[in-house]
């Protein structure tokens, strides 16, 4: 199987990413308002900086970064089970680290 990746654009992705990353990470629950939170509502989110990996039209990767000055971090990130190991990560960081020095 496939996967693209996209950018998170609209609060409206929220709780499917949420519950997502509550399969990928059962012992960090998140809840849609602590997400919004993380991405929407801090005043540093850049929609390039939040990717979401799909197959099949679902979620099945997110990585969170943010740029703070001249230091970049990753904030939240997640990978369902059946996909770890098959480069869905990988491709999400490589992704993300890109864009956070090209900013």
């Amino acid at each position: 199987m496939n996967f693209e990746i996209k950018t998170l654009n609209s609060v409206e992705e929220l709780p499917e990413i949420a519950e997502m990353l509550n399969r990928s990470l059962p012992f960090d629950s998140i809840t849609t308002r602590l997400l919004k939170e993380k991405t929407f509502d801090d005043k540093d989110f850049n929609p390039e900086t939040a990717l979401i990996a799909e197959a099949d039209g679902q979620p099945i990767g997110f990585f969170l970064g943010v740029k703070r000055g001249e230091m970049g971090f990753l904030k939240l990130f997640g990978v369902v089970p059946k996909w770890l190991m098959r480069g869905v990560g990988s491709a999400l960081l490589l992704r993300i680290e890109t864009r956070l020095k090209q900013l």
